[in-house]
C-alpha cells in the first residue's frame, strides 16, 4: 500500500516519491494540482481564500491563492 500525505487548509505538500498526495474536506475551498511528469513530481496546494495574505499573517499565508501558488 502506497503512503497516504493528507494536505490540509492553508498547507502546500509536493513529493517526488511514489505515494498518494490528497486535500482532503474542501468544501469551500479549492485545491490546486500540478504534476511534472518529465520529472515525477507532483503537489497540492489547499487554498481557502482568495488574494494576498495581509503582511501580518505570515503564519497563514498559504491560505491565499496568491502566497500558496507564487
Amino acid at each position: 500500500m502506497k503512503e497516504i500525505l493528507d494536505v490540509f487548509t492553508g498547507k502546500v505538500e509536493i513529493s517526488a516519491n511514489e505515494i498518494i498526495i490528497r486535500a482532503l474536506a474542501l468544501g469551500s475551498c479549492i485545491a490546486v494540482v500540478a504534476y511534472d511528469a518529465k520529472n515525477r513530481i507532483g503537489g497540492i496546494a489547499h487554498i481557502m481564500l482568495f488574494g494576498k495574505a495581509p503582511e501580518n499573517k505570515n503564519q497563514e499565508e498559504n491560505k491565499y491563492a496568491e502566497n500558496a501558488i507564487s
